[in-house]
């Protein structure tokens, strides 16, 4: 399966895999220390061969494993054997952290700092004047 032919891909079928609840994309990025867009780029082949689900809660949207018999059972356990080693678990242990943030078992966060700027932006806060070379 190509999909899976992917390192960010099976990090991010680690968390979700491991993780006892659905996870919004907030969470796994924060998990992952990778950029929104390529988080969810890498969601959108997940959910495109049908490994990932999505359940909107107002203008949260969570993540899971959509395991529903078939061919799906027999890669998810083939992953959670394989989804070992340092990388895989410095995830979960990041995922367990930011997991504990949520209340009443809901994503509250959103992004990290370091997507301050952009919203900011969406704010309508002025953003700092381009320095020119």
């Amino acid at each position: 399966m190509k999909a899976l032919a992917d390192e960010t891909r099976l990090r991010v079928m680690n968390l979700l895999l491991t993780a006892k609840v659905p996870l919004c994309v907030c969470e796994m990025v924060d998990a992952l220390s990778l950029p929104q867009y390529l988080v969810s780029r890498h969601l959108v082949i997940l959910k495109n061969v049908e490994l990932v689900k999505v359940e909107k809660k107002g203008t949260w949207a969570y993540h899971s494993v959509k395991n529903e018999g078939g061919t799906n059972s027999a890669v998810i356990a083939f992953l959670q054997v394989f989804l070992t080693g340092e990388r895989f678990e410095q995830d979960r242990t990041q995922m367990e952290k930011r997991l504990r943030l949520r209340k009443a078992g809901k994503c509250v966060v959103g992004f990290p700092l370091a997507e301050k700027p952009f919203r900011n932006r969406l704010e309508g806060r002025p953003m700092p004047a381009k320095v020119r070379v």
